[in-house]
């Protein structure tokens, strides 16, 4: 009977904190955030680590001033990385990716090559993948469409 009265007020209790809180709110941008495609002065300008969701995993993705790359997944897909070259060409990052198929390879052969943008928060890098630039005209620059620069190399 004890259980029977904790377990009905436990459900009151939900229930008048659920009709009691309002709707969470989501913010959404009126006008999605672009970027201006850009052709760095060279490597070294849009060295740094990027960041990018892939919903319940993301890959963090470290250019190096030298030309190397190292890229890990995190979340879900969390413990494959690669190690390999990277190379600017005018406005795009190309990767050298290795013939064996993992789902980094995979990825970075996807979503390569990347477009660099600039923004006002500093550098982004929009994929060449149809869906994924269908999705920067619609929302913009995001972790969901855009790798993000979270941090520049220490001088």
């Amino acid at each position: 009977m004890r259980m029977l009265l904790i377990i009905t007020l436990m459900i009151s209790l939900t229930a008048i904190g659920c009709r009691t809180q309002s709707p969470p709110q989501t913010y959404s941008s009126p006008v999605p955030v672009r970027g201006i495609i850009t052709a760095p002065a060279n490597p070294a300008s849009v060295a740094g680590r990027y960041y990018r969701s892939l919903g319940c995993s993301s890959i963090y993705l470290t250019l190096a001033e030298d030309g190397t790359y190292f890229a890990e997944f995190g979340g879900l897909a969390r413990g494959e990385s690669l190690r390999g070259q990277w190379h600017l060409e005018g406005s795009r990052i190309r990767f050298d990716v290795p013939p064996e198929k993992t789902m980094m390879t995979v990825s970075l052969q996807y979503f390569s090559p990347l477009e660099v943008l600039r923004t006002e928060d500093g550098w982004s890098l929009l994929s060449a993948a149809e869906l994924e630039r269908k999705y920067y005209d619609e929302y913009g620059i995001s972790a969901e469409v855009c790798f993000i620069q979270t941090r520049r190399p220490r001088k």
